[in-house]
């Protein structure tokens, strides 16, 4: 498994989402199932894989999926 289809499994888990594609622009709110809720499993279940740590105005910056997956991506890669 990639990082983009292990990233996409996170998510999907965190969110409870079964089916559908995953869009780089979905936000909080947008799908409905990526909640407050959801947000919180998602940071904790990307820092626990991941073995990273996200700073809160980092999050803050953070507005979409598509720049999730890449502030991960670009921790991951400091990690290795």
């Amino acid at each position: 498994m990639d990082l983009e289809e292990k990233l996409d499994s996170i998510f999907r888990e965190a969110c409870e989402l079964e089916g559908g594609e995953i869009d780089d622009n979905f936000q909080p709110g947008n799908p409905v199932a990526w909640d407050s809720l959801a947000n919180l499993r998602l940071i904790h279940a990307l820092e626990t894989e991941f073995k990273i740590t996200f700073e809160f105005d980092e999050l803050m910056e953070i507005s979409n999926w598509g720049q999730l997956k890449q502030v991960v991506a670009e921790k991951n890669t400091k990690v290795l």
